[in-house]
């Protein structure tokens, strides 16, 4: 009888040391999913956090201007001086539209109307390829912003991968289909960034999709009261929501300067604050 009890007694102390093993082993999974959230988290970073978009006052970015033509295809754009505003190509590479497209600044204190008097596309641009996708319109007569000292400059410097993602925070602002100038803060994705050297194509992310008249959107940051402007929206691509594709500036200060230095007789230099390349 003894030995009856004594085995019993050992089988329940098996039987406790099997249960808290088996304990032990679910808290070591709980421990594993706890370290697999993080991982996820950290993937997440590096895709970074989206910000929601906001509407911005009437007034603000006077410089950000509506495009359109006489089909009702809209575009956004932004001035550079007086007399040029650049966009995407896609948007108004058609040669045939250029007596047709006029320049609306709905977000000055007040709004008005500008025709288009000539289209300069980019001459690596080919219709359906994202890269390349810049011109350069000269409009009809002088704008008369608000604020002309809000003008932005071109950041145009060779800067590498690290560089880029180093400015923040960094902001588009466009029109979309509903014609009011909305800004949103982006996050640059180096994973999409080639190591080391400017690319030919600035990826952003984005939680929702271009509207269409989005394209033409400056890319842009500020510094010591003034706004650079990195590259203009091009395309997008789906990404964990969507990754906006923006064309560097600095791949086409020629021809920029070119649109812009062709109307004075001169052939006078392009002004100094108009293609601003320092970043310190």
């Amino acid at each position: 009888m003894l030995y009856v009890l004594l085995y019993l007694v050992f089988l329940i102390n098996v039987l406790t040391v099997s249960v808290a093993g088996a304990d032990d082993y679910r808290v070591d999974y709980h421990v594993d999913d706890r370290v697999d959230d993080r991982v996820d988290d950290r993937v997440d970073d590096r895709v970074k956090r989206y910000v929601d978009s906001k509407v911005v006052s009437p007034g603000v970015y006077p410089w950000i201007v509506f495009l359109k033509d006489r089909r009702g295809f809209g575009s956004t754009g932004f001035l550079i001086d007086d007399l040029h505003v650049i966009t995407s190509a896609h948007a108004v590479h058609d040669s045939k539209i250029e007596d047709q497209l006029i320049v609306i600044f709905y977000n000055d204190e007040k709004p008005y109307t500008v025709r288009v008097t000539k289209v300069s596309v980019s001459p690596y641009f080919v219709d359906g390829n994202p890269t390349n996708n810049i011109a350069v319109l000269t409009i009809e007569h002088p704008a008369f912003p608000s604020s002309m000292d809000g003008l932005p400059s071109l950041h145009v410097g060779n800067f590498d991968c690290e560089t880029i993602n180093a400015i923040t925070p960094v902001f588009a602002a466009g029109y979309g289909r509903n014609i009011q100038l909305k800004e949103v803060e982006l996050n640059f994705m180096m994973q999409a960034c080639p190591y080391n050297r400017l690319p030919d194509t600035l990826y952003f992310n984005y939680k929702e999709s271009m509207e269409d008249g989005d394209s033409g959107s400056p890319i842009f940051y500020e510094k010591d009261g003034r706004n650079y402007v990195l590259g203009v929206a091009s395309h997008f691509w789906s990404c964990n929501g969507c990754k906006i594709g923006f064309e560097p500036v600095s791949k086409h200060i020629n021809l920029i300067n070119e649109a812009v230095t062709e109307f004075f007789p001169e052939g006078v230099d392009v002004p100094s604050d108009l293609a601003d390349s320092d970043f310190n």
